[in-house]
């Protein structure tokens, strides 16, 4: 199994294939949907994969807004607050996330 042994690195490359994976999404389903014959396919796959880039970018900011928090416990070794942290990026981080993004608004 590859190993990776730069500690950035480490942390920062599921980042980075996260936000690689994004337009490939649109990219594969155009290029299956090419192969029908009808641009009306081709149409209703440009506009959905506009409308899901749209909406993966909104909530772009769940993540961006808990990263560092995460990374504060990571850094802590604190594995309870790392996971507590990490299911807030997938939206069950509860009173802290909400009140990490209103401190950011208000």
């Amino acid at each position: 199994m590859f190993r990776i042994k730069n500690p950035i690195l480490q942390l920062a490359l599921p980042n980075i294939v996260s936000n690689i994976t994004v337009p490939l999404v649109g990219m594969v389903d155009l290029a299956l949907m090419g192969h029908l014959g009808s641009e009306v396919h081709l149409n209703a796959i440009a506009i959905g994969a506009g409308i899901f880039s749209f909406i993966y970018l909104i909530f772009n900011f769940l993540r961006t807004s808990t990263t560092g928090f995460a990374a504060q416990a990571y850094g802590a070794n604190d594995p309870q607050e790392q996971a507590y942290w990490q299911l807030g990026i997938m939206g069950y981080g509860g009173r802290r996330s909400g009140k990490c993004i209103c401190s950011g608004l208000f």
